[in-house]
């Protein structure tokens, strides 16, 4: 028997709160009687924060799995599963469900406090979304994968915070429920890169060191405009 904070997310009343919330709707599951993550090696530091958060003495195993159709020979995976019903319950209860990636929504609102919506919504974009820089274009670009639902409400999370898009999901052929959703150009994804990763604490550092650059960036060209 495991020390762990089974009360974590009974109530969504915390900056990491919110965040584990959407970072496990995106790469968590969810058992009857457990709860887990399983990341690739390079995160594995990230485990580690998340039991911390919980207060949970449950291990990382550390495994090889067989590869995809897009990743070929065998991947590095670092996993956790963490036994407790009362928090499979209540990560059930805000939507987090079993066999969640064709019929995951965004949490509502009634649970979860307008001040925190940033936060949660960093987390899904730590684990199912992506920074890049195109080099193509020599322009950053931020997205996110998920349900139909869950790229809609990325949208509409944004234009109500003030930053407008009109970016548009679109189906991706790789699942038969995955779309996805951009932002590309200079403003726009400094703007939202701002919104989720300004003054944070909870975050995915490999993703965060790309956003402090993106924002590094702007405040350059910033200062290089009103110097002009």
């Amino acid at each position: 028997q495991y020390q762990i904070d089974e009360s974590f997310f009974d109530r969504i009343d915390t900056e990491e709160k919110a965040y584990w919330l959407g970072f496990l709707s995106a790469d968590g599951y969810v058992g009857k009687y457990d709860v887990g993550c399983e990341l690739q090696r390079r995160d594995r530091l990230h485990l580690r924060k998340l039991l911390r958060s919980i207060q949970s003495e449950h291990k990382i195993v550390d495994r090889e799995r067989p590869g995809s159709q897009l990743v070929r020979g065998l991947r590095k995976v670092s996993n956790v599963k963490m036994s407790s019903k009362r928090l499979a319950d209540a990560l059930i209860a805000v939507g987090v469900v079993r066999a969640k990636s064709p019929i995951l929504k965004p949490v509502d609102d009634i649970f979860l406090p307008e001040s925190l919506r940033r936060h949660y919504w960093r987390g899904l974009v730590d684990g199912d979304g992506s920074i890049s820089y195109i080099t193509t274009t020599q322009k950053w670009a931020l997205s996110l994968v998920g349900t139909k639902a869950i790229t809609k409400g990325v949208v509409s999370f944004l234009n109500a915070s003030g930053i407008e898009t009109r970016a548009t999901p679109f189906y991706m052929k790789t699942t038969a429920y995955t779309h996805k959703v951009g932002l590309s150009g200079r403003f726009l994804v400094s703007k939202a890169i701002r919104l989720l990763y300004g003054d944070a604490t909870m975050y995915l550092s490999r993703k965060k060191k790309l956003a402090d650059k993106i924002l590094e960036e702007s405040n350059e060209q910033k200062v290089s405009s009103k110097s002009q």
